[in-house]
């Protein structure tokens, strides 16, 4: 720097020009900051390929790491198979005990990939059967494993840690995941019939277009999870957990729901015909245009539900609570809705022929006499007004004769 401020002065003072030491500064300035900014943008690029170098390096170890640990794995198990007769044991002997010990250790560093392969080889050597499971995978990690279009049918894989994973077209008839952690897993149009998901954590898991007929989700958790145009026929999801789950066009034909909670779910066109859904709890949930044709309501809370143009023909609503519910264009021919509370309900152009109001509660109901008019007994029932209609029969009766 010094010598070429020199040089400078010297080029300067041949050519005559004025050459004062504040512009000979000046320029020195400018020139070290230039000179110090290249530096520094030397030293960033420098220490970015180095970073880069050693993630690349660290990668390569640590596919080789898992490799060598799977590779491992399969031959230890692979002789106990063959040596030790690893098929016959029994759940929790010593043998099982060492191969489960083996399996939950090398699972916590494999990828999602690799934890397919191990599960597919566990599978194919019949070490977990759910009617004779050799290794237990309770508690096993295998989150985010990569099992789509997996065939494990009747495994056994209660209790394991699979949240994330995906299991999109997988066969899963049979399967026993009961008390596992399924949260936001991936399983559309997998086949889940008469799966065993008892106590199952699935909350914000994806099952649109599932197979989960006849399949055990009693006590599951399903808050906030999707279930668009699933097959839930004759499934058994009682005091199931459902809160704010999309359920729109599902079929749950002749499902067990007592006690399940639905509360802010989307059941829009969903079938429900035949279901059990006594003392369930619905409120604020979206049933518009759902099919309740004769399901058991006894006892089960509607409030501020939107049944907008559902069918509720011949369904039993006794002692249910609709107070506050959209039930307009609703169709309510021959439904039991005794002692139902219908305060402040929108029962606009509702179909009320042959209905069972008899100690129904219609205080604020948005009603007309003509609709109330159709109904088969209002004997007891507290109408909009306030009043309440004694001797129905004996004035139905009094009109005809």
């Amino acid at each position: 720097m010094i010598y070429w401020l020199l040089q400078e002065a010297t080029t300067a003072g041949e050519q005559g020009a004025a050459l004062t030491w504040p512009n000979i500064l000046t320029a020195g300035v400018v020139g070290a900051v230039i000179s110090f900014v290249g530096l520094i943008i030397g030293l960033i690029f420098t220490q970015r390929r180095h970073t880069q170098t050693l993630q690349t390096t660290r990668e390569l170890e640590d596919h080789r790491a898992q490799e060598a640990a799977l590779q491992n794995y399969l031959e230890q198990v692979g002789k106990l198979l063959v040596e030790e007769d690893l098929r016959s044991a029994t759940l929790g002997d010593n043998l099982s005990t060492v191969a489960r010990a083996q399996t939950l250790a090398v699972l916590e560093g494999l990828n999602p990939n690799r934890k397919r392969i191990l599960i597919r080889f566990l599978y194919a050597t019949a070490l977990l059967r759910n009617n004779n499971p050799v290794i237990s995978l309770v508690e096993a990690n295998l989150r985010m494993a990569d099992l789509g279009e997996v065939n494990l049918e009747e495994a056994d894989l209660k209790e394991t840690r699979l949240s994330e994973a995906n299991l999109n077209r997988a066969t899963l008839r049979e399967v026993d995941l009961s008390g596992a952690n399924l949260s936001g897993v991936k399983f559309s149009e997998a086949n889940l019939s008469e799966a065993n998901l008892s106590g199952a954590d699935l909350s914000r898991a994806i099952l649109s277009k599932a197979n989960l007929s006849r399949a055990n989700l009693r006590e599951a958790n399903l808050r906030g999870a999707i279930l668009r145009e699933a097959n839930l026929r004759e499934a058994n999801l009682s005091r199931a957990n459902l809160r704010k789950a999309d359920l729109r066009k599902a079929n749950l034909r002749g499902g067990d729901l007592r006690r399940i909670e639905l509360g802010e779910a989307n059941l829009s066109e969903t079938d429900l015909s035949g279901a059990s859904l006594a003392e369930a709890r619905l409120n604020g949930a979206n049933l518009n245009g759902a099919n309740f044709v004769r399901v058991d309501l006894r006892g089960t809370s509607l409030e501020k539900a939107n049944l907008r143009k559902a069918n509720l023909g011949g369904a039993n609503m006794r002692g249910a609570n609709l107070s506050g519910a959209n039930l307009s264009e609703t169709r309510l021919r021959v439904a039991i809705l005794t002692k139902a509370n219908l305060s402040r309900a929108q029962l606009n152009k509702a179909d009320l022929r042959g209905a069972n109001l008899s100690g129904a509660q219609l205080r604020s109901a948005i009603v007309t006499q003509e609709q109330l008019d159709t109904a088969r007994s209002l004997e007891g029932t507290i109408l909009p007004n306030r009043t309440i209609i004694r001797n129905f029969l004996s004035r139905i009766l009094g009109k005809n004769f």
